[in-house]
């Protein structure tokens, strides 16, 4: 008889499986039997606070080498602290935001994750044409995964009210030798209205920020 693999049990909506727990099922390859797109689990990021993680995709980013990463995990909410992209970023391979988190926030996860956590490849467009492409631990996410066609499903509805940084330069102000950054801006869900009336704000050319301004880092990684 062939024994199917345990549903995923919960803790205040919550997954109650530990991280180890999730990367042993990554590792026998039962975690698409076991776990979902939008399930849960809080991050402890030590002195930049405890971050709620969410699943956002399944075998879809690729991995520094070869192969697809199992789970892709992005943060509900950002961290404790808001950071600057940079003051003088003019692209996400650039920015100190990048070699914050793929350094400071990288080694302040449990063991379990610093170990498991895989390098995948990440790509935006610098100007509308240029891609540019990072290996990443540690990122946030990027214009078209909030927002295009390969958009993470979870981002399908409103994500909440909080203002976070996207990866994707806008443009690039050569004279200032300064970037500027689109960013998501959080609206609260009014459940009295329509939900046409409540939609997010998709990205337009006035929702951007220098570089050097402050903002909320959303964090994500894969397993």
């Amino acid at each position: 008889m062939i024994e199917l693999p345990e549903k995923a049990v919960y803790n205040d909506d919550e997954l109650a499986d530990s991280w180890e727990e999730i990367i042993a099922n990554v590792k026998n390859g039962t975690y698409r039997d076991r776990y979902k797109i939008g399930d849960k689990k809080t991050c402890d990021f030590a002195s930049e606070g405890s971050v709620v993680m969410q699943i956002a995709a399944f075998d879809r980013d690729k991995k520094a080498d070869g192969g697809k990463a199992a789970i892709t995990w992005v943060g509900v909410g950002p961290l404790d602290k808001p950071q600057p992209m940079g003051n003088e970023a003019d692209s996400w391979e650039e920015s100190s935001l990048r070699k914050f988190l793929n350094s400071n926030v990288f080694e302040r996860l449990l063991p379990c994750l610093k170990n498991n956590i895989a390098s995948v490849l990440k790509f935006d467009k610098i100007d509308g044409a240029y891609q540019n492409f990072t290996l990443d631990k540690i990122w946030i996410p990027g214009f078209y995964e909030v927002f295009g066609k390969k958009q993470y499903e979870i981002f399908d509805t409103n994500y909440g009210c909080h203002s976070w940084w996207l990866r994707t330069p806008q443009r690039v102000d050569r004279s200032r030798r300064t970037g500027y950054f689109y960013y998501y801006r959080g609206v609260h869900f009014d459940k009295e209205k329509a939900f046409d009336e409540q939609l997010r704000y998709w990205a337009n050319e006035e929702d951007f920020l220098p570089c050097d301004f402050v903002n909320g880092v959303l964090p994500c990684f894969c397993i």
